[in-house]
């Protein structure tokens, strides 16, 4: 379970003020980032989803209430999308609703490695199912991935280097092949670090390809001492919309956007949404294949 320190630290990283006065009933867009300090403890969900409250407002939730069980909020958090869960139900309907989700994905995941993170630095070193540590894993990863040389990216695209087999005819298929785990692909002037997850899975535990690059502009006053990051699951959460490319799209959006902000805080922030992910899967020629 995600320490509280570590949710509290993001909130107030990402500009959230923990108060003793009242909070916003319903929290919108254009709310006050005021949290009631009174018994968070017990509102873990709630902070979870104040964290991915970007991500719901973009799918068409138009505001999260303050007011509700634990179970609505973690409904919320887990369901394709927020807008469909109802208000002010009893625990027993969202515990119902949660059983047909399935309990499978968890926060999103930039959240998620951000929350890993900054348990590294609470918690000290936290050992996973595969006797090691997935967040120091991830920050090596990122701080050993090469910076493309010139003419890298046109070079290594899944598009053009996808040869493919040869066909009856002789005809060579071009559809483009996803990176294999263990590879760095160049893309947007970074490296995009591509591993799988869990390292090694326990019994039942389901492993998916991750996504891990760092800010183009990184070294820059931009970034300040400490670079931008994104990490990006390729699991049926995040291919939902556009298939299996669309976690590389959301990672190359993110990379591609470093320049319309001014610091670090706002590039963390930024979450591409379904319409620019799909203009950049066609921008480079990658089949756009929805699940649902």
């Amino acid at each position: 379970m995600t320490p509280l320190l570590a949710i509290v630290h993001l909130l107030q990283e990402a500009g959230w003020e923990f108060v003793d006065g009242e909070e916003p009933l319903r929290f919108t867009a254009d709310s006050p980032r005021k949290i009631n300090a009174t018994n968070i403890e017990d509102r873990r969900e709630f902070l979870l989803c104040l964290l991915e409250l970007p991500r719901l407002l973009a799918e068409g939730t138009l505001e999260l209430a303050t007011d509700q069980t634990a179970l609505y909020y973690k409904a919320v958090r887990m369901a394709a999308n927020g807008v469909t869960v109802p208000v002010g139900k009893d625990a027993g309907f969202y515990r119902a609703l949660l059983k047909d989700i399935g309990d499978q994905v968890g926060v999103d995941i930039e959240t998620q490695t951000q929350l890993d993170a900054v348990e590294l630095l609470t918690k000290g070193k936290r050992k996973r199912t595969d006797g090691g540590n997935a967040g120091a894993t991830e920050a090596k990863a990122l701080k050993q991935s090469p910076s493309p040389p010139p003419n890298a990216e046109a070079a290594a695209s899944p598009a053009v280097q996808a040869g493919g087999a040869a066909s009856s005819s002789g005809a060579r298929d071009i559809r483009p092949m996803l990176p294999p785990p263990g590879t760095v692909l160049p893309l947007q002037g970074s490296g995009v670090t591509v591993s799988r997850f869990p390292a090694r899975a326990s019994a039942g535990e389901e492993r998916y390809v991750r996504y891990l690059a760092r800010c183009p502009l990184a070294g820059t006053g931009h970034c300040g001492t400490k670079p931008c990051a994104i990490s990006r699951n390729a699991h049926s959460k995040q291919c939902r919309n556009f298939g299996q490319w669309e976690p590389l799209a959301f990672v190359g959006c993110w990379l591609r956007a470093a320049s319309r902000f001014e610091n670090r805080e706002m590039h963390m922030l930024y979450k591409p949404l379904p319409n620019e992910v799909r203009e950049y899967m066609l921008e480079h020629g990658w089949p756009i294949e929805p699940t649902l």
